[in-house]
């Protein structure tokens, strides 16, 4: 037989039926899916808010000496009226810590004037008393000062601390 042209000798048989998958199979997928994303996502955000291993915590001390050392660093090229703010801001908190003295919240006359009333030993009084004394000529003098006050003041922070170190040693009974 020969090729004829007729569009109606070209058609094929129909095909056999193809399987569609029912919408309803799909939807466990796509939920269980969805449980697992959401699964996910408290995962992580449990694991960026679980409490943190505390860190090692210094003593009063330790911050105190810590501050003084940093300090040292910044004699040369910090501006005395800077460096005596940052240096009477570190022994007013630890007094504050240790003694329980509100040294923070306080004038140096009356840090000074509460101290009498104290169980502050009277080395540390009198150490800390020429610091804060040489603190306040910084801070409020005209002339500024210049490194070589910042250095006295710094060897006066250490005199208070060297005789602090240990809170038990300080306070006299």
């Amino acid at each position: 037989m020969e090729p004829t042209n007729d569009p109606a000798d070209a058609l094929r048989d129909i095909a056999p039926p193809m399987l569609v998958p029912e919408p309803l199979v799909l939807w466990p997928w796509i939920v269980g899916g969805l449980v697992a994303l959401a699964l996910i996502v408290w995962l992580i955000r449990w694991w960026m808010k679980r409490p943190k291993p505390a860190a090692a915590t210094l003593s009063a001390q330790e911050r105190l000496q810590a501050a003084l050392d940093a300090s040292a660093s910044s004699v040369e090229e910090a501006s005395p009226h800077d460096f005596s703010i940052r240096l009477s801001d570190a022994l007013r908190l630890y007094v504050s810590e240790v003694h329980g003295l509100p040294a923070t919240r306080q004038t140096s006359q009356e840090f000074l004037a509460a101290l009498d009333g104290s169980r502050f030993g009277m080395e540390s009084r009198g150490a800390l008393q020429r610091f804060l004394g040489r603190c306040d000529v910084l801070k409020y003098a005209a002339d500024g000062g210049t490194s070589a006050d910042n250095a006295e003041l710094l060897s006066a922070a250490k005199a208070f601390a060297d005789g602090e170190k240990s809170p038990e040693a300080a306070v006299k009974a």
